[in-house]
Formats: structure tokens, sequence, C-alpha cells
């Protein structure tokens, strides 16, 4: 009488062959750059709202947060390059009230200051010499560093980045490679 059905060494043959082309999947795909893209991605929108909400401002009131001084516009002089780094950006002092003047002017909403984007101060805000206001951030993943997400900056947003300062390991305070919107 003959029994059907496959031997131990045959299921263990399929079994190593299914696991090695998981591993093959898995390397291809990279889930940790995945999810620095998707974080990149969510940094770039927010970025984008933080300067509509700077632009509505601009309009409403006729100068931005950083130049209401007690209420009172104090245009600064154009070109100032680097308006707040990322270590003051959510600090809510005196030079930006980006949290408190934004947030009290309803410019922005609160659930926005919640966000961990501004709560791990990860944006810069620069004002070119032709009063361009940009809002800056630096990326975590290598392909947004490559330029995926649009062209690289330096962390002044002068200059387009260099590939060696684009290239080294993340740091959202010390990385010298941005991307800024608008670009």
């Amino acid at each position: 009488m003959l029994r059907k059905g496959f031997t131990l060494i045959e299921l263990l043959i399929v079994i190593s062959i299914l696991g090695i082309l998981a591993v093959a999947v898995l390397s291809a795909i990279n889930p940790v750059e995945q999810l620095k893209k998707a974080r990149d991605a969510g940094r770039k929108s927010d970025a984008a709202e933080l300067l509509n909400a700077h632009e509505r401002y601009f309009t409403t009131f006729g100068c931005y947060a950083w130049e209401n001084v007690a209420g009172v516009c104090t245009t600064t002089a154009l070109g100032s390059a680097v308006i707040a780094t990322a270590s003051t950006f959510g600090a809510g002092n005196s030079v930006a009230l980006f949290n408190g003047d934004l947030l009290t002017k309803e410019e922005l909403k609160s659930q926005f200051a919640s966000r961990d984007t501004i709560v791990n101060s990860e944006f810069y805000v620069t004002e070119s010499a032709l009063g361009q206001v940009s809002v800056c951030f630096v990326p975590e993943s290598k392909s947004a560093r490559s330029g995926g997400l649009g062209p690289n900056m330096n962390n002044t947003n002068t200059a387009a980045a260099t590939a060696a300062q684009c290239a080294v390991a993340y740091n959202k305070t010390t990385t010298t490679c941005s991307v800024c919107v608008p670009q």
C-alpha cells in the first residue's frame, strides 16, 4: 500500500526556500528606510502647514510673528538668514514666538503644536534677502538626503547642500543638509 504525501525532507526544503525568499524581500524593501521616508514626508507636510501659518499671519498683521514685538510690527532687515533654529523653534522664545503668537492669533490649531515634529523642535525658518520665508528640516531618510523630496539646501537655505553635507549620519541639530518648503 502506497501513501501519498510529502516527506519530511521535501517539507524542510520548501520551508527553507520560503525563508530565503522572505529574507530577500525584506532586505529589498528595507522597512527601516521606509519608516524614515514616511517621517520625512510628514515633516514636509508639517513644514508646509507652518509656512502657510506664517503667510496667513503676515497677510493679517502686515509682518511676520518674529517681527511683531509687543503688538508692534518692527520689520527686520531682509536676508537675516536663519530666523529660528531647531533648538529655539519650539521654545516659544521672544524672538520667534512661533508656538505662542501663531497659536494665540489662531493661525495654527493647538493640536498642531503637540505634533512630534513641533515638540521635538525639528524645523528652522529662514528669510532670504528677497524676503522669501522658508521652513526647513533635516531629512532622516537616505532617499530624501539624495534629493528625493526636492533639492537639498545648506543649513541657512542660501546655497545647495553638497553631497558630503548630505552623506553624513542623521542628526537634526548638526547636519547641514536640509529640505526647505517652498523649494
